[in-house]
């Protein structure tokens, strides 16, 4: 029987989320542990600037002294002496899949943040019972309350996580380039889509108007292109051109847009310069 593969399982991961899994393995390492568990992953979250988890610990008034406390404490438990770290825990594993259910079926995210990892914690019962053994803090964190919000409380982090990643690559290039990165819609009825008048463009091979450096070009919200209709997306693309530092263009794009409007998008313009990994 084919088994999902622990590389495609954690490729799902986003950046924050990625680093902290690798942070945490370290962290395990240098603790002489030999499981790499949720302590530790949480631990190595929890250190890291302005991630959906922080924004959570504050918005729902937990204690930050206790937590620290009862992460150290939980720390201290766990077994130690192992020459080399023998894996993930399965409970690691089994939090990514929660992670992934609830990020991709619940909220339509193509990539698990942190704040999925606390919903999958908090509704999934075992890894509930180990957050909880970790400190009854999470106590206080509402299962229902976090994944009803979950957009707006965790918009600020992700505000900040993207402003971050775009400073840090305009500072190491001064272009001109283009910085692209995923975003997951809030529910709603969202439509935009770039896209050509062929009668304006006399070009019907391609994207027409659509190029990202075209200064002509046109854009529909609704849910109708012509005889196309959208099926609403769950997630969007922002395009972003800087050059010495300073952004100068902004171009978005629905998932749903007619192909291979939006794809062609990003493969017409001489000036491509995307992340490997989405910002978001």
């Amino acid at each position: 029987m084919t088994e999902i593969s622990r590389v495609n399982l954690f490729g799902k991961l986003n950046e924050a989320c990625y680093q902290s899994i690798e942070s945490a393995t370290v962290f395990c390492k240098l603790r002489t542990n030999p499981y790499v568990e949720i302590v530790h992953w949480l631990h190595q979250i929890l250190a890291t600037q302005d991630s959906d988890l922080q924004h959570l610990v504050r918005h729902f008034e937990l204690d930050a002294a206790r937590l620290a406390k009862d992460l150290t404490s939980a720390l201290d438990r766990l077994p130690r002496g192992a020459s080399s770290i023998s894996d993930l825990s399965t409970q690691v594993e089994e939090s990514v899949e929660r992670a992934w259910v609830y990020a991709s079926l619940l909220f339509g995210d193509s990539r698990v943040r942190t704040g999925h990892l606390l919903v999958g914690w908090l509704k999934t019962p075992t890894l509930r019972n180990t957050l909880l053994g970790i400190s009854r803090e999470f106590d206080k964190v509402k299962a229902d309350a976090l994944s009803d919000g979950f957009a707006k409380l965790v918009e600020r982090s992700a505000k900040t996580g993207v402003q971050a990643a775009i400073q840090e690559i305009m500072k190491a290039d001064k272009g001109p380039a283009w910085i692209a990165y995923s975003a997951p819609v809030i529910p709603g009825e969202h439509h935009m889509c770039c896209y050509r008048w062929e009668r304006m463009t006399g070009n019907s091979t391609c994207c027409g108007s659509c190029r990202l450096d075209s200064r002509s070009h046109d854009v529909s919200f609704v849910d109708r292109v012509g005889d196309f209709k959208a099926t609403l997306a769950s997630v969007f693309f922002v395009f972003m051109r800087f050059e010495n530092k300073s952004i100068g263009q902004v171009r978005a794009f629905s998932t749903d847009c007619r192909p291979p409007i939006w794809k062609c998008v990003v493969t017409t313009s001489p000036r491509n310069h995307f992340p490997k990994r989405p910002l978001i």
